[in-house]
């Protein structure tokens, strides 16, 4: 009976996750129809989109930093489904805490862990694509700013010339832009939720530009190198440090692999220490030790991306 109820509450949370994301993913499928056919937001659409055309109106700050790693994972997900998702992660985490609270509590951190991970691929994915297409991209504009468009201008024409995920961005930086907001801010924001330095630097140069003056296409052209030398600097590094990365890896997969050979070797080791309390106190403190070792190697592994990111 309990086992069919966490298969239950599992099942069902998996569910609502499905329908969500997917209901995301056919909005922002809509949207760039929308714009294919050269058509703009208007009546609810319009509403809806400038309430949510600023990060900081969510006034939530769980909210917001869970709608954050959804869009910069690719997913337009809304703050009412967002409250969705919560509640019923709630109901089920009380429900399995009340049934098994031990269990219950590895469980739910099981989950929010997988979760946290298959964002931040997908968010680290999605990054790098927009850096590799972020050269091409800024030359349309910088073409398109030389025979007299405006940056706002440029943008959409260059985003609608482009493949996902750069087309997705910069349509909905354009929607943005026609429903009010400033260029400026736009990216800025956009350059928050990607965590893309490049789209920082293009959103400085608007506002300065916009404040004081000066040749956005002269920006555009010094950025577009930049990116390249970083890019090439990069891949540099990555291939310079493959060695070390693989080494890291074996180090940190050597205390699994000896603790399991011991184990299946060996039965008795592993149930005459975990029969007293010191023995389970050294396999807790050795678990904590190896879990903090994977993540810090993690951690100097996904530096080396990030630096030229």
């Amino acid at each position: 009976m309990i086992l069919a109820l966490i298969v239950a509450g599992i099942v069902g949370l998996m569910a609502a996750a499905v329908f969500v994301l997917a209901q995301a993913q056919a909005r922002g499928g809509e949207e760039d129809f929308a714009e294919r056919v050269g058509q703009t937001a208007t009546g609810e659409l319009v509403d809806e989109l400038a309430g949510l055309r600023n990060l900081q109106q969510i006034r939530n700050p769980v909210t917001r930093y869970i709608c954050h790693r959804f869009w910069g994972a690719g997913f337009d997900l809304q703050p009412a489904n967002v409250y969705l998702l919560l509640g019923g992660f709630a109901a089920f985490a009380v429900l399995i805490m009340l049934i098994e609270p031990l269990a219950g509590l590895a469980l739910i951190l099981a989950a929010v862990g997988l979760v946290h991970v298959f964002l931040q691929q997908r968010v680290n994915a999605r990054r790098r694509k927009i850096i590799d297409q972020m050269p091409e991209f800024l030359e349309y504009v910088m073409r398109s700013l030389t025979a007299g468009n405006t940056l706002e201008e440029s943008l959409q024409s260059a985003a609608l010339e482009s493949a996902d995920p750069i087309r997705s961005l910069f349509l909905s930086v354009s929607r943005q832009v026609r429903l009010g907001a400033t260029v400026e801010s736009t990216l800025a924001e956009a350059a928050t939720v990607q965590q893309v330095r490049a789209l920082h630097i293009l959103s400085m140069s608007a506002r300065v530009n916009r404040r004081f003056g000066g040749s956005m296409r002269r920006v555009v052209k010094s950025l577009i190198n930049t990116i390249r030398t970083q890019d090439a600097a990069y891949r540099e590094l990555k291939a310079l440090t493959g060695e070390t990365r693989v080494s890291a890896w074996v180090v940190a997969a050597m205390p699994i692999g000896i603790s399991a050979f011991f184990y299946f070797s060996n039965p008795a080791y592993y149930t005459d220490m975990l029969a007293g309390p010191v023995g389970k106190g050294f396999i807790v403190v050795a678990l904590l030790l190896q879990v903090a070792g994977i993540f810090i190697i993690w951690r100097m592994l996904a530096g080396i991306r990030e630096a030229n990111l």
